[in-house]
């Protein structure tokens, strides 16, 4: 930027040329990689490692993922102690907005808690709409 200050409107200009940019990039690498994984065959699962040449390798993993309907397989017929599943235990999550909430309503809760809490910034969010 050096000594003359970019003006919002330069800074958008340039911001909007990035992320189409990225966005390009992103398209090709995916192509890139289909049409690699089209070239280096593998199992359904599993990887594989292949020499690309000019002490290049490349590694090829593939991987499945599953949904189940949990509701539909839980009123089948099938057995349940047949059924390969496991407990996922619930989680506890700070409700963010309640605690905020604190600060004003429960000041003296809302020290207290802090003790226990860290935050940081968020990574900055801009989006750009082109007319």
């Amino acid at each position: 930027m050096g000594a003359i200050m970019k003006t919002l409107n330069t800074l958008a200009k340039e911001l909007y040329a990035a992320k189409r940019l990225e966005n390009d990039y992103k398209e090709q690498r995916v192509a890139i990689e289909e049409a690699i994984g089209e070239l280096v065959e593998t199992p359904a699962t599993g990887s594989k490692t292949v020499d690309a040449g000019d002490g290049m390798k490349i590694t090829v993993k593939r991987g499945l993922s599953f949904s189940v309907d949990m509701e539909e397989l839980m009123d089948s017929p099938i057995e349940m102690e047949k059924i390969p599943l496991k407990f996922v235990p619930a989680k506890n999550e700070l409700d963010e907005p309640a605690y905020m909430a604190l600060e004003k309503t429960d000041p003296a809760l809302f020290l207290s808690l802090s003790r226990y809490i860290t935050s940081k910034p968020k990574k900055i969010a801009i989006s750009i709409k082109i007319a």
